[in-house]
């Protein structure tokens, strides 16, 4: 799973660095470096957002299969698509924007584990709803914006298992908290209109649950390790969206 992370902060740490390449490339000897020329990416915006992700969860451990006082670990690995919207406000100082957004986002991040020991039973985890609220820090070429963001993810999921021999089953809900970096890019189509691509990594740490089956059976579930990564195309419209003045 970490390998996943090293990845992502790979693709943020690229991001960053092509964006301060542009700010550098703009202080070059015949470049002016103040406001960009005709655009400004100050102010608010909302918009939606539609692409793939993949999640990566890990069960330590579940009791009602495997060894006595071991239990079984089951891995759920989900693929589905990812769609929803995001609010955001951003403010240009000359170069350089700083931004917050808020997003909501629908997954179908579901898989299923059949048991290794009982053969009759399947362990489930579906990730189907996701939060975010994030800073980003962005570097501004004219139309084109690249970024890198950092902050607060939640996400709900289910925890599900069935026994079709025994015609028992458990389920439940928990909403986790973690925190989201990633980076994208934004191309300015006209004042108030801009298109981009982003990937997030969002990791929502580790928990423990207990419970019972439908036929009473106790049961514990041991270090739910999840993460979740994505790849989105986005459009937002731009409210004002007034040109910025080119300098004198």
């Amino acid at each position: 799973m970490r390998r996943k992370f090293g990845a992502g902060l790979a693709v943020a740490a690229f991001t960053l660095v092509g964006s301060f390449g542009v700010a550098v490339a703009d202080r070059m000897p015949g470049r002016s470096y103040g406001a960009p020329c005709c655009f400004t990416w100050s102010g608010f915006y909302i918009g939606g957002h539609l692409g793939g992700a993949w999640s990566d969860v890990e069960w330590g451990a579940v009791s009602l299969t495997g060894p006595l006082g071991v239990g079984e670990p089951v891995k759920n690995d989900g693929r589905g698509f990812i769609g929803g919207g995001q609010i955001g406000y951003n403010l240009q100082v000359g170069n350089i924007v700083l931004g917050i957004e808020g997003t909501l986002s629908h997954a179908n991040l579901d898989d299923d584990h059949t048991s290794i020991f009982n053969p009759f039973v399947t362990y489930s985890t579906d990730i189907n709803w996701i939060g975010t609220v994030a800073g980003r820090l962005g570097v501004a070429h004219d139309r084109v914006l690249a970024y890198v963001k950092a902050g607060w993810a939640t996400a709900n999921i289910e925890l599900s298992g069935t026994n079709t021999q025994l015609g028992d089953a458990f389920s439940g809900d928990d909403r986790r908290n973690g925190w989201v970096v990633g980076g994208g890019l934004e191309y300015m189509f006209s004042r108030n209109l801009s298109f981009g691509v982003e990937y997030n990594y969002i990791d929502l740490g580790s928990a423990s649950y207990a419970g019972t089956t439908r036929l009473g059976i106790p049961f514990t579930i041991r270090d739910v390790d999840m993460d979740v990564q994505s790849v989105t195309a986005r459009v937002n419209f731009r409210f004002g969206g007034d040109h910025a003045r080119p300098l004198k």
